[in-house]
C-alpha cells in the first residue's frame, strides 16, 4: 500500500480594518504568534483615514485598499 505525503494546509487570515490604528498592530502582531506557521494574512482596508495603510506597509501582510468606503467590515471580509 502506498503512503501518500499529506502537504500542510495553507489558511488566510483576513482581517477587514477601517482607521484600526494601535488595535491593527496589535492584531497583526497575535496573529503572528500563533504557532501554526502556514497562513497568510491579508489585511483589507475599507477607506481608512487613519495612518493604517501606511503601519501596513512595513509589516508582512497582503494589503487590499477599497475605495469609496468605508463599505462595512462584512463586505471587507468578502474582498478578501
Amino acid at each position: 500500500m502506498e503512503t501518500k505525503k499529506l502537504l500542510p494546509i495553507t489558511i488566510s487570515v483576513v482581517i477587514p480594518n477601517h482607521n484600526g490604528g494601535d488595535a491593527l498592530q496589535r492584531c497583526i502582531t497575535a496573529v503572528r504568534a500563533s504557532a501554526y506557521d502556514s497562513f497568510d494574512c491579508i489585511v483589507v482596508d475599507d477607506g481608512s483615514t487613519d495612518r493604517s495603510v501606511e503601519t501596513l506597509r512595513g509589516l508582512a501582510v497582503r494589503v487590499i485598499e477599497l475605495q469609496d468606503g468605508p463599505h462595512g467590515p462584512a463586505h471587507a471580509r468578502n474582498v478578501g
